[in-house]
Order: C-alpha cells, then sequence, then structure tokens
C-alpha cells in the first residue's frame, strides 16, 4: 500500500502552549485508523494539521509525498488539489452547513472547483441516492434532526471523492438510529479500500475489524 500521510517529528503550539509534541505517524491508503485520547490530548488539533488549517512549529507533514506548507498552500491550483483529496466531516454539523437547501450544499465543493453544472447535478444526485437522502434535496440544512444533518454533511464531503476522509467523533449527539447509521457506513465505506481516520471515544468504534487504533496521551504525544 502507498503512503498516504506522513508525519515527521511534528510539535504544534499556540500562544507557547503545547499542543502536539513530537508526531510520527504514517498512514497508507486503504487504512481504517481510529484515534483516540483524553480530552484536550491534542486530537482535533492534529485534524487540523492535517487539514492543512495550521502547519507544525517543528516537524514535517507530508501527503501523498508532498510537503504540506503555509507556502504551497497559498498557491491556489496546490491548495484547491490538495483540499480536493481530504475530506473532514466536522463534529458539530452546524460548523460545517451553511447553504440554502441540502441540494446546494452538496453540490458546493465541486462548484468551488468549477466543475461542469451537469457534472455536478449527476454526482449531487447520485450522493442524494446513494445515501437514502433525495426527500432532503430542497430541505435547510439548519431545520434537519442531528442524524440528517451528519448524513448531509458526509455527503458533501463525498462530493470531491477525496482520497481520506476525516471523521471527529462522528457518533456525538446522534440517537440509537443515527449512531447505527454512521458506524455502517464507516464498515462498508472502509470494506470498500477508503483510508479513513476517525477520532472518538465511542467503544463500539473501537470494535471494529481491520482498524488500527493510534492514541494520544495528556502529554499530547503517541502512545505506543
Amino acid at each position: 500500500m502507498n503512503t498516504l500521510v506522513e508525519l515527521s517529528s511534528v510539535s504544534y503550539k499556540y500562544d507557547n502552549i503545547i499542543a502536539l509534541e513530537n508526531i510520527s505517524l504514517t498512514i497508507k491508503e486503504g487504512e481504517l485508523i481510529l484515534l483516540t485520547g483524553p480530552n484536550g490530548c491534542g486530537k482535533s488539533t492534529l485534524f487540523k494539521l492535517l487539514n492543512g488549517l495550521v502547519f507544525p512549529s517543528s516537524g514535517k507533514y507530508f501527503f501523498a509525498g508532498q510537503e504540506i506548507t503555509p507556502k504551497l498552500l497559498k498557491d491556489n491550483l496546490s491548495a484547491k488539489k490538495f483540499h480536493q483529496q481530504i475530506g473532514y466531516v466536522f463534529q458539530n454539523p452546524d460548523l460545517q452547513l451553511f447553504n440554502p437547501t441540502v441540494y446546494d450544499e452538496i453540490a458546493f465543493g465541486p462548484r468551488q472547483m468549477q466543475f461542469d453544472e451537469d457534472k455536478i447535478r449527476e454526482r449531487t444526485d447520485s450522493l442524494l441516492c446513494f445515501l437514502h437522502i433525495e426527500h432532503l434535496r430542497d430541505r435547510v440544512p439548519y431545520h434537519l434532526s442531528g442524524g440528517e444533518k451528519k448524513k448531509v454533511s458526509i455527503a458533501a464531503v463525498l462530493a470531491l471523492n477525496p482520497d481520506i476522509i476525516m471523521m471527529d467523533e462522528p457518533l456525538n449527539g446522534l440517537d440509537k438510529k443515527a449512531r447505527k447509521w454512521v458506524e455502517n457506513f464507516i464498515i462498508d465505506f472502509s470494506a470498500a479500500g477508503k483510508t479513513m481516520l476517525i477520532a472518538s471515544h465511542e467503544e463500539e468504534i473501537f470494535t471494529m475489524q481491520n482498524r488500527r487504533t493510534v492514541q494520544l496521551d495528556e502529554n499530547h504525544q503517541l502512545v505506543l
């Protein structure tokens, strides 16, 4: 399997406070990685760094062999290519959903990438069908239930067909039915050979087969 993500001795500080300390991690294509650790250990910061929202204070981050730096992501074409390769499903869908309809939410990413409108329509309709949310097509995302918002968030991420999907506490705030749907999505998507990185405290997620668990401790370091 090819290496998709490589962190080499990465540390990150904000306001002189350590959030990540000497993190070295490799993720290969097709892996299901479960990221765990106590609150405040740096899981969310690690997700931000992997998504290019913050950059290492020291050490290096490579994605598909390319070092991810502020200079690289200042280039519009390079930034578009990078962000198309990584899908990030937020813990709170309300921070992710902002378009007037579910259709527009799913179509937003491809539109930003300037896809042809016919291709956007085809891909959006396909995802609505794939996730069984056709009935939500013209609904306002803000008015949906927690489980429905999660499905729309996932659809919006899948719209760009990313190389890796990152999900931050994907079961948080969901009822039993919605939790089961998300668990099945993770299992099925991973079984299809997709690369996934899941941050969670939920015990049921950590019983999934064919997964590798990565743990951060209270010192913001990886537990070997």
